[in-house]
């Protein structure tokens, strides 16, 4: 950087020596002697006037148009001393002047400049600006500070400056900040009362309201403030909506299951962790390390050792062992019943059994499919492999494992599954499998390092982390033996490496990724004495990545093992402080 600023002081210099000048730009009334060097370095429009042959190589006077020849000045200036001196009044000026020049060493700063000035009394007017210069980076930070703060700016006078085409996008967002869709509705009757002109767009737009979201009685009442407005579209349109308006009224013992892709609601700016089993709310704070109550509704239906994980901001409960059973043998306790919680509505919906009941599987979310693999039930050890729609509330069989095996882990990466140990009649091993989902074909991979069954994996950025599990071992006791060792795994170079070890052994336990950490929480561990109990767990630990370093996080309030966890936004309204939240 010193060698730069340098050869620039000199050469600034030699212009204010008036030394080596072989061009001057007349543009109005401004006459600015200037080298060519400089100008083909700083604008590709120069460049190709300098390098193309035309009669402007030899020339050493050209006429410079298309702007103030101040503003010319200002831009050849910051060629020399790279200071551009931008101001809310002569941003767009200047901007006007690098995109006419073809000048990305003009046109970037401008940009930056303008995002760190985007508000509410101004945002909407960037848009023209990104669609003349065709700025798409600074369009997307646009949209990304519409979509944050939707709801504010829908009551400010800029909002009513945005064009249909640009609104239909925003709504449509997954991204876009509000509580419920009945927020969006809002939004969306905001912009087309504001004219009487833009009814005739109310279907576009209204189409970006996904009110099989909303709770029927809200649905009524949201629909009910605007119905006449509603009916004036057209005939066809309003009788879509009696239709809807008449089936949301009939009573139904089945809930809506077709899911729309969900919108973030708007919550405080962390994510969170969601931790089920037995349906019993806690909240854990990951900052303050402690657990408090929480008011996320409980599940209909108590399970365990299931399955969760999440598809478009839905958490979904699959499988997993019934207690009012709990007496009998584990493989004849699996059941296939499916369950989506929903945060905007706060509300469990039951959705499409599994075409297996199913325990001690693996449940993993791809692209906009959910895969259920492998696992047992009443008839034994099980090599089916499903694949769940949300758009039509099914799940198919896909192309069924290389082996039956239960007590495996499974994690997505890159577009596919990794699935790695597990066992089959109480004998564990270290094998591993990839199901690619868009070919629909098993491969085999390098193996784990050790042998390990009800362990777990997590994926963080390009790897796939295999923690804790127990194995097979002979001798007294408890024929098993934990598993504390915790591996890598690289699938550019299909290889696995070993990484810290877990402080403590916690087999079983619950999983989850927030902010490039892994957090264990709960699960059990086995005895090395003749013992055939294992004991059950109240620790949460977590594993920084970026720091191979594990660390304890707190203590539940009571030992839980079956757990599954994923991470999830949650309305404000839901909670106060926590980050984490963990439903025991």
């Amino acid at each position: 950087m010193l060698h730069v600023q340098g050869i620039l002081k000199h050469i600034n210099q030699f212009r204010r020596d008036g030394f080596l000048y072989d061009v001057t730009l007349i543009c109005g009334k401004e006459q600015i002697p200037t080298h060519k060097i400089m100008l083909a370095a700083l604008s590709d429009y120069f460049l190709a006037m300098f390098s193309a042959g035309m009669r402007e190589t030899s020339s050493q006077v050209i006429e410079v148009g298309g702007m103030e020849g101040k503003l010319l000045q200002k831009v050849v200036d910051f060629a020399y001393t790279s200071d551009l001196d931008l101001s809310t009044e002569n941003v767009q000026e200047i901007l006007h002047v690098g995109s006419y020049l073809q000048s990305s060493l003009i046109v970037e700063p401008c940009c930056e400049f303008l995002k760190k000035h985007i508000d509410t009394d101004n945002c909407a007017d960037f848009y023209p600006l990104t669609r003349t210069y065709n700025l798409l980076d600074l369009e997307e930070t646009v949209d990304k500070f519409v979509l944050d703060n939707i709801i504010v700016l829908s009551n400010r006078p800029q909002f009513q400056k945005i064009e249909l085409q640009k609104l239909v996008q925003l709504l449509r967002c997954n991204s876009l900040r509000v509580m419920s869709e009945a927020e969006v509705f809002g939004i969306a009757m905001k912009w087309l009362h504001h004219d009487v002109a833009r009814w005739e767009h109310m279907n576009r737009i209204l189409e970006c309201v996904r009110f099989p979201l909303l709770p029927p009685q809200q649905m009524m009442m949201t629909v009910a403030r605007e119905w006449d407005l509603v009916k004036k579209d057209s005939r066809d349109r309003s009788a879509r909506w009696k239709r809807r308006r008449a089936a949301r009224t009939r009573p139904s013992s089945t809930p809506t299951v077709k899911t729309l892709p969900g919108k973030t609601w708007l919550v405080d700016h962390h994510c969170l962790l969601f931790l089920c089993t037995y349906c019993v709310p806690v909240n854990f704070d990951e900052t303050v390390h402690e657990c408090f109550p929480f008011c996320v509704s409980e599940l209909e239906q108590e399970v365990s050792y299931h399955c969760a994980a999440v598809l478009n901001n839905f958490v979904y409960i699959a499988g997993g062992e019934a207690p009012s059973v709990s007496k009998l043998s584990s493989h004849k306790l699996a059941v296939n019943t499916v369950w989506r919680y929903e945060p905007g509505r706060n509300q469990w919906l039951s959705v499409a059994s599994m075409q297996e009941a199913r325990s001690d599987f693996s449940l993993v979310t791809v692209g906009n499919h959910l895969y259920a693999i492998c696992g047992r039930n009443k008839t034994g050890e099980l090599f089916a492999v499903e694949r769940y729609d949300p758009m039509v509330d099914e799940w198919k069989y896909v192309n069924r494992a290389t082996e039956k095996v239960f007590g495996h882990a499974g994690a997505a990466l890159q577009g596919t599954i990794i699935v790695a140990g597990g066992g089959r009649n109480k004998v564990f091993h270290n094998r591993v499998h990839s199901y690619d989902t868009a070919l629909d074909e098993w491969t085999e991979k390098a193996p784990l390092l050790s042998p390990r069954a009800f362990h777990r994996m997590a994926t963080v950025g390009d790897k796939v982390f295999a923690i804790g599990g127990y194995k097979n071992r002979s001798g007294p006791g408890f024929p098993v033996n934990d598993v504390v060792s915790v591996e890598c795994y690289n699938m550019a170079a299909n290889q696995w490496s070993a990484v810290a070890s877990m402080l403590e052994a916690q087999t079983g336990a619950g999983v989850a990724v927030l902010n490039d950490c892994i957090y264990i929480v709960g699960g059990r561990a086995f005895s090395a004495s003749s013992s055939r109990r294992s004991v059950r767990l109240k620790t949460v630990t977590k594993y920084d990545t970026a720091r191979n370093r594990w660390e304890r996080c707190s203590s539940l309030r009571q030992p839980l093992r079956g757990a599954a966890c994923c991470t999830l936004r949650l309305p404000q309204r839901l909670f106060s402080m926590s980050r984490l939240i963990t439903t025991v």
